[in-house]
């Protein structure tokens, strides 16, 4: 495409320097933004959608003592499934 295409004006002034873009409408509401409408529509406000939030989270601290089951046992580590988003790993020198 060249400049002297019709199909491509360029917006100018009366001495021929063009002038600034036009400014774009605001997008459409994305499938996202109504998903999180849904959510909070049930939960009724972010504070009691955070509050859920929080209380699904675990925070484990080094010493903690936490009940999980056995995944798999290996020479080196055994691996727990401790309901988190990964397993818990026992090095096996540190079971007797």
């Amino acid at each position: 495409m060249t400049t002297d295409d019709p199909t491509i004006s360029t917006p100018s002034t009366d001495d021929g320097a063009p002038t600034a873009a036009p400014t774009l409408a605001t997008a459409p509401q994305t499938e996202r933004d109504r998903g999180q409408e849904i959510i909070l529509e049930e939960f009724g406000s972010l504070e009691e959608f955070e509050k859920a939030m929080d209380a699904t989270i675990k925070e484990f601290d080094d010493g903690d003592i936490v009940e999980g089951v056995v995944v798999k046992v290996d020479a080196d580590e055994v691996l727990l499934d401790i309901g988190y988003k990964s397993e818990g790993v026992i090095p096996s020198r540190e079971l007797s």
